[in-house]
């Protein structure tokens, strides 16, 4: 991915439903009135056929949200332009049915707007498939590509994000002008790797105190898919109990939303790692109460 200025202008949050294919994916976001909810996918390994949910409507971004919190999150959303955004999708077999289906909804929002503000477009990788893409740069490519991979095997975390971050950590040794990272993470939950998940954060926090690099430098982002109380746990530990080592925080974690629009959630999913402010006191600066 380069990293050379660019002279567009991104498109405003409020224009992102108007992209065909998210809209068609994420058109299961909201039933119409008397309509038949789709079948469940429970069981099944890929995510349903885009017709079956062609009834139902996609909400326009931030519908019915405040003049002044659209402007405040667009304030926000622009910080994106110094990031290369990563984004890992867990495939693991117990993200089949509807985990996969809520990961596919997660990751076109999330690819949909990202995609407008890194003008050399976004990266898409998975825990155990080798597919992936570079330079994504419309909800097309995105819904084609999750299209093609399905979820099966092991949660290796920690073993993906040793080889991410250490690719990263090496470019910026060697060019300590290396564009910043936003890495987020979609998964349900804990890794089968046992503690490198966190030993590869403590390891990564630790080279970039040790680099003096900016405190934005790089963030990692875990977005998680349904509501199992111990991955919670699991992925809130990553993000508030590794401080006790005395190394920087590049944690933040979010629960997925329902998938009723992009709302400030998907906001702060996108800026959270990145941005303190909208991590410690996300509410405030997206509803601008604290700007800057």
């Amino acid at each position: 991915m380069g990293s050379s200025p660019s002279k567009h202008q991104p498109v405003p949050i409020a224009q992102v439903s108007a992209s065909p294919a998210s809209a068609k994916y994420a058109s299961n976001l909201q039933p119409q009135s008397g309509s038949t909810p789709p079948p469940s996918n429970q069981g099944k390994t890929r995510p349903p056929p885009y017709d079956v949910v062609a009834s139902y409507k996609h909400r326009e971004c931030f519908d019915m949200k405040p003049a002044l919190a659209r402007t405040a999150a667009e304030d926000v959303l622009l910080a994106l332009q110094r990031f290369d955004t990563v984004l890992l999708v867990d495939d693991s077999s117990s993200m089949t049915g509807a985990r996969w289906r809520q990961a596919g909804i997660s990751l076109i929002r999330l690819a949909t707007v990202a995609a407008r503000y890194d003008h050399d477009g976004i990266d898409i990788q998975f825990l155990n498939s080798k597919r992936r893409a570079s330079g994504i740069k419309d909800a097309e490519e995105v819904q084609t590509l999750f299209a093609s991979v399905s979820p099966r095997g092991r949660t290796p975390l920690g073993a993906r994000l040793d080889e991410i971050l250490t690719e990263y950590c090496n470019k910026l040794k060697r060019d300590s002008q290396t564009k910043a990272l936003n890495l987020i993470v979609i998964t349900d939950g804990e890794p089968t790797d046992g503690p490198e998940t966190e030993n590869v954060i403590l390891r990564t926090a630790s080279v970039l105190d040790g680099l003096h690099a900016r405190t934005a430098q790089l963030g990692i982002q875990f977005v998680q898919i349904g509501d199992d109380v111990r991955a919670r746990a699991y992925l809130q530990m990553l993000d508030d109990g590794l401080a006790q080592y005395g190394v920087r925080d590049i944690v933040d974690t979010t629960l997925s939303g329902d998938g009723d629009g992009l709302d400030m959630d998907l906001v702060k999913i996108l800026v959270g790692a990145v941005n303190r402010r909208v991590d410690n006191r996300g509410s405030q600066v997206l509803t601008g109460k604290l700007l800057f």
